[in-house]
């Protein structure tokens, strides 16, 4: 396969891809109650490469993903 086939194939895979999401359960340190509170972080990777952690429904970070062949 030529390199022009190639990159035409990675690329029309990456388009179809849906966005995947990993629900994580931890327990974080609180300064004002003093003890272990449960929170739930939300990892989403969009079908651009992108990682977006969200808690509460809140943008926590967001990362570009970049893969070299």
């Amino acid at each position: 396969m030529n390199p022009q086939m190639l990159n035409k194939s990675i690329s029309s895979k990456s388009t179809t891809q849906k966005p995947v999401f990993k629900n994580i359960l931890l327990e974080k340190w609180d300064e004002r109650q003093q003890r272990l509170i449960k929170t739930q972080i939300v990892i989403k990777i969009t079908q651009d490469n992108q990682i977006m952690y969200f808690c509460n429904g809140r943008l926590l970070r967001m990362q570009m993903t970049i893969y070299y062949l």
